[in-house]
């Protein structure tokens, strides 16, 4: 059965729909109206750690049913768990939030759409809208996980009038056996978005599936502080592609901070991407990295500032392959500005048989590199003797700007320790 509800405050309760235990479809959960409070406080179901549990779920092979909260102005969850789960062969529902002139605020709450362990069932997707207004998600988690054989949903949250905060927040897409991870989306248009305290977005697969890709697009400025933004697969699958575009304003890493893509079985890394079109790019005390562990190839790295500057303080970027797969390129693009390098180190290298990759910096006004190391090789970088194991030929660095300035102790390298070709620079 659906269940129907038309509430502006819900306190200390539980809505659950029947469970399915053959082959029918688990009901629906609407929740409408002008204005939504929902709150948890004592535990009235033992097994959450929030009182407040939102559930629809199928156990048989029917397929779980939809939550769908649609709301005019402001929705906050607080303490409070919504779950979509199937234990068999159906899928699982889709979870729906909406409101369409108000914020929503996610507080100390956790949303959660699973398949259990021996289930076939698709997770389905996972939506968090607002047309004029901001959302923000503090101090909790939004999983989605195919514990079976099936593939994970889409996340993806979305304001056209307002700004995205994750704020002690984390993003998982996750795969456990065959399947498939799916995207995670995050979308402010005419809004900033913010990543905040140890913040995470994962898409990982753990098993053969494909990893799902991870865009993050705003029209004003982009923030990651003390936060990670992660694809991989850890098994024999493909890691997913990661985005990070501004339209109009400037991004931002700084703090501790992690973007990467890396494979640690057989398959191919992702490619990441961070693009200002009309501001400048800051990464500082952080890592951007593409990785293969086994014997795939390593993803293109790119640094794009259409209108803007680069610079980097204290980072490192990484594009490593360790076994037989060929070493990935690192691009930084600014037409218009310059390209600056401080404490940092860029490296593209293969640790075996495979190639280094490309390093290619260009810039329309300046380039400087201050204390700072250009790696392109098919060697470890701390190797000191030849390995005649070691045949893949050294990369290429490229510099190509109005003036360049390679100063402080800078390092240039395109070398091999190894049976190869040293590359060009």
């Amino acid at each position: 059965n659906d269940v129907f509800m038309n509430d502006s405050k819900i306190v200390n309760q539980v809505l659950s729909t029947s469970r399915q235990q053959n082959s029918g479809r688990g009901g629906d959960i609407n929740i409408g109206g002008e204005n939504l409070e929902i709150y948890g406080g004592d535990v009235l179901d033992p097994t959450n750690s929030t009182s407040l549990l939102i559930r629809t779920r199928g156990e048989g092979n029917g397929e779980g049913g939809n939550i769908n909260i649609n709301i005019v102005d402001r929705i906050l969850l607080e303490e409070t768990t919504i779950e979509g789960r199937t234990q068999n062969g159906g899928d699982i529902g889709n979870i729906s939030i909406h409101s369409t002139n108000g914020n929503i605020i996610l507080r100390e709450s956790n949303l959660s759409h699973t398949s259990t362990e021996f289930a076939d069932g698709n997770v389905g997707p996972l939506s968090i809208t607002s047309t004029n207004g901001s959302i923000e998600f503090i101090n909790g988690a939004i999983s989605l996980d195919s514990n079976g054989n099936g593939n994970a949903g889409t996340f993806s949250t979305r304001t056209d009038e307002g700004n995205i905060l994750f704020d002690n927040y984390d993003i998982l897409n996750r795969t456990f056996q065959k399947g498939n991870g799916s995207d995670i989306l995050i979308q402010a248009n005419n809004g900033e978005i913010s990543f905040l305290r140890d913040s995470n977005v994962f898409a990982v697969t753990s098993g053969s599936g494909t990893g799902g890709n991870i865009e993050v697009i705003a029209d004003g400025d982009i923030l990651v502080d003390s936060s990670r933004l992660s694809a991989r697969p850890d098994s024999t699958g493909l890691a997913g592609d990661i985005l990070v575009e501004s339209n109009q304003g400037n991004i931002i890493f700084s703090n501790d901070v992690t973007l990467s893509t890396f494979v640690i079985g057989e398959g191919d890394t992702g490619d990441a991407t961070i693009r200002a079109k009309l501001g400048n790019i800051s990464l500082e005390n952080g890592v951007f990295s593409t990785d293969a562990f086994g014997n795939g190839n390593a993803g293109k790295l790119v640094l794009e500032a259409n209108n803007g500057g680069i610079s980097l303080s204290n980072f490192f970027v990484n594009n490593t392959t360790f076994r037989a797969g060929e070493g990935g390129d690192i691009f930084f693009v600014s037409p218009h500005g310059s390209i600056s390098l401080d404490d940092s180190t860029v490296i593209t290298v293969n640790r075996k048989s495979g190639n280094g990759g490309v390093i290619d910096f260009r810039a329309g006004n300046q380039i400087n590199l201050e204390n700072s190391r250009l790696l392109s090789s098919s060697s470890s970088e701390l190797q000191e003797t030849i390995d005649t194991q070691i045949n893949g030929d050294g990369g290429n660095i490229r510099l190509q700007a109005s003036l360049i300035l390679i100063e402080e102790e800078s390092r240039l390298d395109s070398s091999t320790l190894g049976s190869g070709l040293g590359g060009n620079i």
